[in-house]
């Protein structure tokens, strides 16, 4: 599925949640209305990736473990560890 990819993860987001396998953030917290909203969707999210939106390209593929704080690009050997 398609990775939302975002500088902050905003409430008026949070119609995509149903669209989406996995959310990469800036910005943003676990309590944070969207947040909440991103959980309660069952779509595991990732915050404060400095600079994500600068470094994925729309159409890129990833894999996001949101337990581990780990986006792997498709075509990377090495996985990008968001912390």
């Amino acid at each position: 599925g398609e990775v939302l990819v975002c500088r902050e993860l905003l409430f008026e987001l949070s119609p995509l949640f149903s669209m989406v396998s996995a959310v990469v953030a800036e910005k943003g917290g676990l309590l944070d209305h969207a947040s909440v909203l991103a959980r309660e969707y069952g779509v595991p999210t990732i915050f404060g990736v400095d600079g994500v939106t600068r470094r994925i390209r729309t159409g890129e593929e990833l894999h996001v473990d949101a337990t581990q704080g780990i986006i792997t690009r498709h075509h990377a050997e090495q996985p990008w560890d968001s912390s």
